[in-house]
């Protein structure tokens, strides 16, 4: 996937999220995003919380779209050969349903003058820390391929470095960010289902089909991976 390609479909996730989920809050950036030191300093520490990392991307704005839970999704291509795809769930409130009620509330009275953005910013600080779900990032990198041990193409689901479910597909921005909105927004996505009995012009989940034919397979050149191993296939 070249550069034009990859940022076409950044515009296409943004698209996906607001216009047609509505659970997009505000994008950033519609382009790659460079790499930024300080972000990476917090984040490749072993160290580092996911709180910490969290916190420091968001104080950075290093993020593509931010969604209305503050989730955020980072996107990175380097090369043909390489990109990053990335989704960092809020803490405190994403897949909590009680924090997404009260922070649902909080800003419809900032939206009328009720309270003040500090007094918000009080609201939203009082929740309890829940992790509820995980921080998902996908990497595609053809030259650090080991056949078996690192496979080009995997995601890591969490914190921890070393776990890498391989991936037969060079996913794009948007079938990532189909992937992340179909399993943790599930009201949002089958609203656009007619798999789950909704009516609608264009089915979601048939788009998301699409989208992953349109992913083209990792290349078998120079070891092929074997697909009995790759946890997301054809």
């Amino acid at each position: 996937m070249n550069k034009q390609d990859f940022q076409k479909s950044i515009r296409a996730s943004w698209a996906l999220l607001y216009d047609r989920l509505g659970i997009g809050e505000a994008c950033i950036s519609n382009h790659s995003l460079d790499p930024n030191r300080d972000f990476n300093e917090v984040a490749l520490e072993p160290e580092s919380t996911y709180v910490s990392i969290y916190q420091t991307a968001v104080s950075l704005s290093y993020y593509n779209s931010m969604m209305f839970d503050d989730a955020m999704f980072q996107f990175s291509w380097t090369s043909s050969e390489k990109w990053r795809l990335a989704y960092f769930p809020n803490p405190w409130i994403t897949g909590v349903e009680s924090a997404i009620r009260q922070q649902s509330k909080a800003k419809k009275m900032v939206e009328t003058g009720d309270i003040s953005y500090e007094d918000f910013a009080d609201i939203v600080g009082s929740f309890e820390l829940v992790n509820a779900v995980p921080c998902i990032r996908y990497e595609y990198d053809l030259e650090a391929r080991r056949p078996v041990l690192h496979p080009a193409a995997h995601l890591h689901i969490g914190r921890h470095t070393e776990n890498r479910w391989s991936v037969e597909r060079r996913l794009t921005p948007l079938a990532f960010t189909m992937m992340i909105a179909k399993q943790y927004y599930p009201s949002a996505w089958e609203a656009h289902s007619t798999f789950a009995g909704f009516e609608s012009e264009q089915c979601v989940d048939l788009s998301f089909v699409d989208e992953l034919a349109r992913c083209h397979q990792v290349p078998d050149i120079p070891h092929p991976e074997p697909r009995q191993l790759c946890f997301t296939t054809r």
